[in-house]
Order: C-alpha cells, then structure tokens, then sequence
C-alpha cells in the first residue's frame, strides 16, 4: 500500500537530487485540508548572527498523464493512419 498524506498534513525529505545550491535542501509533499496536493521545496537559511530559518516554495502537484504513449508508439500510429482526402474543389493547384 502506497503512503498517502491524510488532509491537514505534509512530509519534507532531504533532496537526494540536489547539484547546486539554489536547488532546495528538503523537497516533499502537502495535503490541504480540502485535500489538494502540492509540491513542497525548502531552503534552510542560516546567516552569521541571525537564526536559522527555512525559506519554502509551492507549486501544484505534478499528474502524471496515465494514458501516456511512448513516443515510437505514436510515430507508428502515424505512419499506418490514411492521409485525408481532398475534393477537386479544396485544391489550391
């Protein structure tokens, strides 16, 4: 059974993928009490003489498309599909 948020709650995770500094430290998921998912990034931020905070960003949850098509699978659709036919009268030549 997959992990799913329950509504009012979040999870952050060390960012594994991070190359650079921009990229965030924690990334991870929120649930609205309404029950929409976003994406969560944060940046901890630590300045001399300052307390150390976390800077967050959100964004809509990525879908994934479920009816996803690999691309050599439509180019092949493509190629076995009919040409359009033409009257004489929509001709330009």
């Amino acid at each position: 059974m997959a992990f799913e948020l329950k509504p009012g709650y979040g999870t952050l995770f060390e960012n594994k993928n991070k190359k650079e500094s921009k990229h965030p430290d924690l990334v991870g998921k929120f649930r609205t009490p309404d029950g929409k998912t976003y994406e969560v990034s944060a940046w901890t931020i630590k300045k001399a003489g300052k307390i150390p905070y976390l800077s967050i960003a959100v964004k809509d949850n990525w879908t994934p498309i479920h009816n996803y098509q690999k691309p050599e699978d439509v180019i092949d659709a493509m190629h076995h599909q009919q040409p359009p036919k033409i009257k004489n009268s929509e001709n330009p030549f």
